[in-house]
């Protein structure tokens, strides 16, 4: 399916095609054809080089040691946490990391992130990914309530920046942490690309160390 640019969209992509030098070789040419998400990071780094960037840590949270749904519904349950229907299915959908590791998370706004009046989905991790974060894994979502159980007073919510898991209706679903009435919730709602978020609402990220 080919997609359709805006002209100014369309205007630079001629004029990088124009400036590419003439003598790349050809087995070059088709690495990156046949690498398309390497040729997306070399652009971005070369085109978008990062901003300086003072988000300080959040929370450190260690993954890798859950191995699977079925551990983290039964570790979940035991310290109190509800999981949303939705949550649920994409939970039993999730990948889990085989190998122990400690990230280091920043929770920020779209606001905070340059993006004043709201963002895309999209639009809001190009703009973490110019600040020097990157998108978390699955498992940080439960991992949080079950490393922070305080993590998020009541009446506060917070969004996990991570790949979209396809969930049993078709739908590209994300985590999400909140403290209600209720009680401490693990959830779910669509983060497909061109869904649009508030300036105000929250999300984490992965730090660069």
């Amino acid at each position: 399916m080919s997609k359709t640019y805006h002209t100014q969209t369309a205007r630079f992509i001629a004029a990088i095609a124009d400036a590419m030098p003439s003598d790349v070789p050809a087995d070059v040419m088709q690495g990156w054809i046949e690498s398309p998400k390497a040729l997306r990071k070399a652009l971005t780094e070369a085109l978008c080089p990062p901003y300086e960037t003072n988000f300080s840590t959040w929370k450190q949270v260690t993954v890798g040691n859950l191995g699977n749904a079925k551990t983290a519904r039964k570790q979940l349950k035991a310290a109190g946490i509800k999981i949303g229907n939705w949550g649920d299915d994409i939970l039993g959908r999730a990948t889990f990391e085989d190998t122990e590791a400690t990230l280091d998370l920043v929770r920020v706004s779209v606001k905070e992130l340059g993006l004043e009046t709201g963002a895309t989905t999209a639009e809001i991790y190009a703009a973490a990914e110019r600040h020097g974060l990157s998108l978390c894994p699955a498992e940080v979502a439960p991992q949080l309530w079950l490393q922070y159980p305080d993590l998020l007073p009541r009446g506060e919510w917070s969004l996990v920046a991570m790949e979209a898991i396809v969930d049993s209706d078709g739908d590209r679903v994300v985590f999400y942490l909140a403290h209600d009435d209720g009680g401490r919730w693990l959830l779910a709602d669509r983060g497909h690309p061109d869904r649009r978020w508030l300036g105000s609402n929250r999300w984490v990220f992965v730090r660069s160390k």
